[in-house]
């Protein structure tokens, strides 16, 4: 390789480096919106999920109207804690998490789930979500 050859390559990593420190404004690159970020915390006590039974489990003879996904779980979620969520497969980690999260729209919820300790509202949790 020649040296001329060589020194216009660094001439033209200098430059790409030089344009990628500028600033936005600079450079014309737009940015998206920066949302403010306030940490939560996120309490559940004693949370259960019902389902109507299925048609069936209806016909093979169970008497229940309502089968139950989750049963008296109890957790916390806090700002800067890793969280972990295991159990087996099958167990209801998913179901929880939709639970929490306002995804399950069918079903009856039972229990208590705040968020920064003030009772959870779904309007409102949705917004932000």
């Amino acid at each position: 390789m020649s040296k001329r050859h060589s020194s216009s390559n660094t001439r033209e990593l200098e430059k790409q480096q030089v344009s990628s420190q500028q600033s936005p404004k600079k450079t014309g690159i737009k940015r998206g919106m920066i949302l403010p970020f306030l940490p939560l915390s996120m309490s559940f006590d004693k949370v259960n999920y019902y389902v109507d039974m299925p048609k069936e489990m209806k016909s093979q003879g169970v008497t229940e109207h309502r089968l139950q996904l989750l049963r008296e779980v109890t957790g916390a979620f806090r700002p800067g804690v890793l969280t972990a969520l295991m159990g087996v497969s099958g167990a209801g980690k998913t179901t929880l998490m939709d639970v929490l999260a306002g995804r399950k729209t069918g079903g009856y919820i039972e229990g208590d789930i705040r968020i920064s300790g003030f009772p959870k509202k779904q309007e409102t949790f949705a917004r932000i979500q």
